[in-house]
């Protein structure tokens, strides 16, 4: 239940994000007991729906003064209910507000979505076709989950026409995140030629992103990752800027299960950074690299020595893990 009730309230905090400009006309100042009150409006309304009671949730909406907080509340609304009806009724006051207000023009997008997201596997195949845009595509993506295998192949061949040239990391983190695991030789054998092109595209990105890239890689085939790790520790070898073997480092630190560095270069890295400290006379900003190259090695208690020659006041804002506890300690205890 509590997972449905965060869904449907980011449902409605992505509307108010693209919304933009707020209404004409609506006072945009507002003190701490009217946000309150809205906040309270919406949460029953959002408990509503997530109870499904539409009818309760149409009522109280009607006590929400700003179009905006109301399209959130008619959005998920139209997003979460099965009964065609209800949906029906969410849409056409979803058209009257965007008739009747400018700034809801983004509104199109919105009821497109929701009579996508109620459509068949096959309708939404079609629909998907039909788009002639990476970026819109990805709008439709997150909503649906294919289970023909025909169909998910649709998507990937989608996916691999409509990349950009010269794509983002994002571009290439949401082609991954479209990847399924199946059984099906045919859907693997294409979800495997795209995580390749993804590989190859990732190549254009900066350091941070293609070390990124390969990492989620890596970890998708830890038997056999060679191709992704040898490409990551390249990266890191030949690195000469600091900040950015810096950066590398720890990304690799992060995930130490790949086994892409040694303890001691490890340590070789931490005398690099300890060096340009006394080099440059920054004591902070290496302090920090210090920090989370120990966190990363789970060395607790140089985290606190290090945590300690940070100037008071930001020694607040560095988290300190508990030391874990190993089975046999566990066993003993």
């Amino acid at each position: 239940m509590r997972k449905l009730i965060t869904f449907i309230i980011m449902l409605g905090i992505s509307s108010f994000i693209i919304a933009g400009e707020p209404n004409e006309g609506v006072d945009i100042v507002q003190n701490d007991v009217q946000i309150d009150e809205i906040m309270k409006v919406k949460n029953e309304c959002y408990q509503f729906i997530s109870e499904e009671k539409y009818n309760e949730a149409f009522a109280t909406l009607t006590s929400l003064k700003n179009n905006h907080d109301k399209v959130d509340i008619l959005r998920s609304i139209g997003m979460s209910s099965s009964d065609v009806s209800v949906r029906q009724k969410a849409l056409s006051q979803l058209e009257s507000l965007k008739k009747s207000d400018e700034s809801l023009s983004y509104l199109d997008q919105d009821i497109a979505q929701i009579n996508y997201k109620h459509m068949t596997e096959d309708k939404k195949i079609s629909f998907l076709k039909s788009i002639k845009d990476f970026s819109m595509l990805t709008h439709y993506l997150h909503l649906s989950m294919f289970t023909k295998p025909d169909n998910v192949i649709a998507v990937y061949a989608l996916l691999e026409t409509l990349l950009p040239k010269t794509p983002t990391s994002m571009d290439l983190m949401t082609i991954l995140n479209s990847i399924q695991v199946t059984t099906d030789e045919n859907v693997t054998k294409k979800g495997n030629d795209l995580e390749r092109l993804v590989f190859e595209k990732s190549k254009t990105l900066e350091l941070y992103n293609q070390v990124n890239i390969s990492i989620q890689l890596a970890n998708r085939y830890i038997e056999d990752n060679t191709l992704y790790t040898n490409h990551i520790k390249s990266l890191y070898s030949n690195t000469s800027e600091l900040n950015d073997k810096i950066s590398i480092g720890l990304q690799i630190c992060y995930n130490k299960s790949l086994a892409i560095l040694e303890s001691s270069e490890f340590a070789s890295l931490e005398n690099k950074v300890i060096a340009a400290m006394n080099k440059n006379k920054d004591g902070t900003s290496g302090l920090n690299s210090l920090i989370q190259l120990a966190e990363c090695q789970e060395d607790i208690d140089k985290m606190k020595e290090l945590v300690l020659k940070l100037p008071e006041e930001q020694r607040s804002a560095i988290y300190i893990p508990e030391p874990r506890v190993s089975e046999t300690e566990v066993l003993k205890k």
